[in-house]
């Protein structure tokens, strides 16, 4: 092993301190990789060699050879972002006049070095129980199939509470405030834009809430307007994991319970109801409809039919800390976040969230129970 000293920075909660790191470079012949304090040279990318026992260890994480953020500044930073939906621009104006360090107002370099940090830390805490940490590379992107492993993971093993038979009924909605980058986004609703192109991306996130406490059970993104497939796969993918579940809130009910009549899968779901919120812009008719039948009212009498509103209320003011994000950063993040906010309902510490349900009112457009056909007027040629 050749070993070199290199004049490093090291940023932590005291402000900026300057130390000297050592690397070393294999000198095997058919290796030749240059190791860092927790990454290694491969093919032009750093790719991750700690566990979250070596970086509590050395004290420390290095995005390159000569920039490192300490671990408690890591660790504050990450749940600041959960907690206040702090943006990296907003770190780096705040240290930069706190610790008089020469970051230039025009400079990006600081925030961009500290959002790396912060996800190759919250990585490999959330990536090393999967033994997947080795994937990671620093200062750049997880992989797909490590993000899909631990989307699986999540919902399958930390999602559900510790008590499943306590999940009798679910609320599910979308919310679009928060979306992806995505070239190849579908149309969205509204006027659009002046220049005609499409806007890019994507249509924001549906989650299956519970309402007895508000824990999210399922979060899945929505590359196309929110419709039937997001639920029938959202539903498909948690359902075996509560037998008890019976019952389903949603703001267009109606609109699915012909799919779920059809599907065996979902006959274990006996109830779908609307939520009180848009309950007085469905029909009479509607058979979801709880202000008219008894059978719902009775069945989701004191549940919190608008569970889902409360959540994307926090949830929204993640919009400017992700939505400039990558893909796979910006989704990343929103599992985190996730599971975050599930422990602190275990803890009872979710006071961020809005306590207060609005009161519904007649909606301005129909929905799908309350659309009338008209009757085509025939030419006045063809009556003739």
């Amino acid at each position: 092993m050749q070993r070199h000293e290199i004049n490093a920075i090291l940023y932590g909660m005291n402000g900026m301190e300057r130390i000297i790191v050592q690397s070393f470079r294999c000198s095997s012949f058919g290796c030749r990789k240059t190791y860092g304090p927790n990454f290694v040279w491969d093919l032009s990318h750093k790719y991750n060699t700690a566990t979250p026992k070596n970086i509590e260890e050395i004290g420390a994480l290095f995005v390159g050879t000569k920039i490192g953020f300490t671990a408690d500044y890591l660790k504050y930073h990450s749940f600041l972002e959960f907690r206040a939906c702090v943006s990296a621009m907003a770190i780096k104006h705040t240290y930069q006049h706190t610790f008089n360090t020469a970051h230039g107002e025009q400079s990006n370099w600081f925030a961009k070095m500290h959002a790396s940090a912060i996800m190759s830390w919250i990585a490999v805490q959330e990536l090393y129980p999967l033994q997947l940490h080795l994937s990671i590379k620093i200062g750049d992107e997880i992989t797909p199939q490590a993000l899909q492993a631990y989307h699986k993971h999540l919902h399958l093993k930390v999602f559900p509470p510790k008590c499943k038979t306590t999940v009798k009924e679910l609320v599910a909605d979308g919310h679009q405030k928060v979306h992806i980058k995505c070239a190849n986004s579908r149309k969205h609703a509204g006027k659009p834009p002046k220049h005609g192109r499409i806007k890019p991306f994507g249509h924001g996130w549906f989650m299956l809430v519970h309402p007895r406490d508000l824990r999210i059970l399922a979060v899945r993104s929505m590359s196309v307007p929110e419709n039937n497939e997001i639920l029938y796969d959202s539903l498909l993918e948690i359902l075996p994991l509560y037998k008890h579940l019976d019952g389903l809130i949603m703001d267009r009910a109606c609109g699915f319970l012909p799919t779920a009549r059809a599907d065996k899968s979902l006959k274990q779901i006996k109830y779908w109801s609307i939520d009180g919120f848009h309950a007085k812009g469905h029909t009479k008719t509607c058979p979801c409809n709880p202000i008219y039948k008894k059978r719902l009212a009775t069945r989701f009498k004191g549940v919190n039919s608008s569970a889902c509103e409360q959540v994307f209320s926090w949830f929204r003011g993640y919009a400017r800390l992700l939505n400039e994000s990558s893909p796979m950063r910006h989704s990343f993040k929103v599992l985190y976040f996730v599971k975050l906010h599930n422990c602190a309902v275990e803890q009872k510490q979710s006071t961020y969230l809005n306590r207060y349900v609005r009161s519904g009112k007649k909606a301005k457009r129909p929905y799908s129970c309350g659309k009338k056909t008209v009757a085509k007027k025939r030419p006045a040629a063809a009556m003739s």
